[in-house]
């Protein structure tokens, strides 16, 4: 028995054609309500992944993506009756096919699988990228998958298979991946973390993978002879590894070849058609080619990275394929996402020589911009402070007499703004001698109330006091 936590995403452009079927459970495009991720911890006699790539207009080969579906579930029911032993004769009885396909136990991983999808082991802290092994034609026809790849390794507890593209693990500095993957934490918090850091820094952040640790090893104490043919778990049947500290490389002189055998040298090199497409470039504008001196590194990023949800949209890379329709519905606009990335980019890289120094740079300039906000948010709001007061009666506090010098004898004094066209200004109530004449804009004060013939007491700015009817002063009101 075999213990391991299955781990599989699919990205939200894989996710309309594309089925995985882990054990007895199914993820993808055929299943009802098309989850991108699974997640889960089995205890088997015999770990099955199979993915089953249909064309969504072809309505033919979606009912034979179903039935090869149910094919492979007979096949993973009768592996955890008979073990591993009975697949060499299960490949000889049925005619099942796959995109690519991992078989898990306690004496053998084998995985047949395109050379467009990365095989990655961790191991005792490294991490290794696998290198296809010789099949056993005997064993496993060379009719079964002929354009894929054949690997082949002895489990040990503690390690961690994982199959993305080699494009996304080129991204980063492989200290920093072995770091992230040394840790204890579930497989999709680890790759959480590094879709999230690959987003940081402008970067494709969705890919479809698959991946399983192995928590525990239990082997029978007495185990029973078989007549069946096994796989051979020999050293020359087994698949070599490369540290991705080393180079990340595919050695392509070990892969399965169905040329004739006067073209024995030649590598057969699958269509994109036969297998699941792993996001294509993975730098925004730029060459699949990265250099190491870009090569992101895990020990300088965000401690918080693995707080941050991870994006579900992908960026898409094959836009020929992808109808208008299909873009609304995911709500991808790639141009203007390529923009909001390279800003955000060159927004955090101000000095490309150090990254602290940069990210210095931009909260300062976050602190400037919030200032000057503050600043003119205060402004307009005085200003508007000071038009409202300007239409409010002052009441102030009652002033001398210019002449006498003796204070007036007054009820209030309230400033007012004239409105009439003009005012004249008469020594007393109903009286003809003339004080002064006001006209619109002049500031005076009021200083009693209103008598009976509607007479007030007003002074102007001078000092003068005169009277004027108090219609004249408050027209209107």
């Amino acid at each position: 028995m075999i213990r391991t936590l299955v781990t599989a995403h699919i990205n939200s452009l894989d996710l309309n054609d594309l089925t995985i079927q882990i054990n007895d459970r199914s993820l993808g495009y055929l299943t009802g309500q098309k989850p991108q991720n699974y997640f889960a911890s089995t205890n088997r006699r015999v770990q099955m992944i199979s993915g089953i790539r249909s064309d969504r207009l072809d309505q033919e080969s979606i009912v034979q993506s179903r039935d090869m579906l149910r094919k492979w579930a007979a096949v993973f029911r009768e592996l955890q009756i008979y073990g591993l032993d009975v697949f060499p004769s299960i490949l000889k009885r049925e005619k099942v096919h796959a995109d690519f396909i991992f078989l898990i136990c306690d004496e053998i991983v084998i995985a047949l699988v395109s050379r467009y999808l990365g095989l990655y082991l961790h191991r005792n802290g490294r991490l290794y990228r696998q290198q296809p092994a010789v099949i056993d034609s005997a064993v496993i026809p060379g009719s079964f998958m002929p354009a894929a790849d054949y690997y082949a390794f002895v489990p040990a507890e503690g390690d961690i298979l994982l199959a993305l593209d080699p494009h996304f693990v080129d991204l980063f500095e492989p200290q920093g991946l072995e770091e992230i993957l040394s840790d204890p934490r579930q497989i999709t918090v680890q790759m959480s973390e590094l879709n999230n850091l690959a987003s940081a820094y402008g970067y494709s952040s969705d890919h479809t993978w698959v991946g399983f640790k192995v928590t525990r090893i239990e082997r029978p104490l007495h185990a029973n002879k078989t007549r069946l043919q096994k796989i051979p778990t020999s050293k020359e049947y087994l698949s070599r590894v490369i540290p991705i500290a080393g180079s990340n490389r595919l050695v392509l002189e070990g892969q399965r070849d169905t040329m004739s055998n006067n073209e024995d040298k030649k590598v057969y090199v699958p269509g994109d058609s036969h297998f699941p497409r792993f996001s294509g470039s993975h730098r925004l504008g730029g060459s699949r080619n990265e250099h190491e001196a870009s090569k992101i590194r895990i020990q300088e990023s965000d401690p918080n990275y693995e707080r941050r949800p991870s994006s579900l949209h992908t960026q898409i890379e094959h836009e020929a394929n992808i109808g208008f329709l299909d873009r609304l519905k995911m709500l991808e606009f790639k141009r203007c996402k390529q923009l909001w990335n390279r800003f955000l980019y060159r927004l955090t890289h101000l000095f490309p020589s150090s990254r602290p120094l940069s990210l210095l740079a931009l909260i300062s300039i976050i602190l400037v911009v919030l200032v000057f906000s503050i600043l003119l948010f205060t402004s307009l709001k005085g200003d508007k402070k000071t038009q409202q007061n300007e239409d409010v009666p002052k009441i102030s506090q009652p002033l001398a007499n210019a002449e006498s010098g003796e204070a007036v004898a007054t009820d209030f004094e309230i400033k007012l703004t004239i409105k009439a066209q003009s005012m004249q200004i008469m020594s007393a109530p109903g009286s003809t001698e003339l004080v002064a004449t006001a006209t619109r804009g002049d500031t005076v004060w009021q200083l009693t109330k209103e008598d009976k013939d509607g007479w007030v007491m007003v002074r102007l700015t001078d000092g003068r006091t005169g009277y004027v009817p108090l219609t004249v002063l408050l027209p209107g009101e």
